[in-house]
């Protein structure tokens, strides 16, 4: 099972790995203050979100919900959605990804590897552009509307970045097997 170690209270922990043949991943993330998703969609798997602790705001299709402890919202492969926590505390959320997906699972583990290295913005964006490719490939977040026009410079950044051995660095450095 792939695992990650942060010191801070923003980490990931990978509950169930698609590599143990579960038939999908579970990771439990711990959602910083003020931190949102941009609208996007994954065409693999579907995801259900439930919120184990504090409050997250979640957008899909053309519906908006604040989820408290113990609720959880389902979205299926190619649903626009997001999710925000838009309050002055941490929450913690599991996410369920079905069928399971090592790539997401990486995806995550790379992504708060580099918040660990503050490699990322003050929004949380990595701030390499290549880092950015490469979770958007790994996680299969795609674009809704227009963003469509600018996925192919994401996938060939992700692919020339992949090729000059930066995802092999940060999956040595990130993810334990």
């Amino acid at each position: 099972m792939l695992t990650a170690t942060l010191p801070t209270a923003e980490h990931l922990h990978v509950v169930r790995s698609a590599r143990d043949n579960v038939g999908y991943s579970e990771l439990l993330l711990y959602v910083a203050p003020h931190y949102f998703t941009p609208k996007h969609f994954h065409d693999l798997f579907d995801e259900c979100f439930e919120v184990v602790a504090g409050e997250l705001e979640f957008g899909h299709g053309n519906q908006k919900v604040v989820l408290r402890a113990g609720e959880q919202v389902t979205v299926g492969r190619g649903t626009v959605h997001y999710f925000a926590n838009r309050t002055a505390q941490s929450a913690v959320v599991r996410v369920k990804v079905s069928p399971g997906n090592p790539d997401f699972e990486l995806g995550f583990l790379i992504y708060h590897g580099l918040i660990r290295d503050q490699l990322v913005d003050q929004k949380r964006r990595p701030k390499h552009f290549a880092d950015t490719a490469i979770f958007l490939k790994l996680t299969n977040s795609r674009f809704p509307g227009l963003g469509r026009f600018i996925e192919p410079l994401f996938f060939r950044a992700a692919r020339k970045a992949i090729a000059r051995g930066r995802l092999a660095e940060m999956h040595a450095r990130y993810a334990v097997n």
